[in-house]
């Protein structure tokens, strides 16, 4: 029973994993359709930075990054 046990751990382990990435990939997805302002498929610099700036959630998920990986974190670095 121990090993049965173990292999559906780990084929459920996979199945997670692969589920937090099909959500990572829509998310990034409604990010992207949110802030194409002009449905052109590409990202301008402008509607990049406004809609960061929009969205607060987003907002604080870049500059939490940013902060963790140079221990500065700014909105100025957004803004230039």
């Amino acid at each position: 029973m121990g090993f049965e046990k173990a292999i559906y751990e780990l084929i459920g382990d996979e199945i997670e994993k692969r589920e937090r990435q099909i959500e990572a990939e829509e998310r990034a997805m409604n990010i992207f359709t949110m802030m194409d302002k002009n449905s052109d498929g590409i990202l301008s610099r402008e509607e990049f930075i406004d809609g960061c700036l929009n969205d607060e959630q987003l907002y604080q998920l870049l500059t939490q990054s940013s902060r963790l990986g140079d221990g500065r974190g700014s909105q100025s670095s957004l803004e230039d």
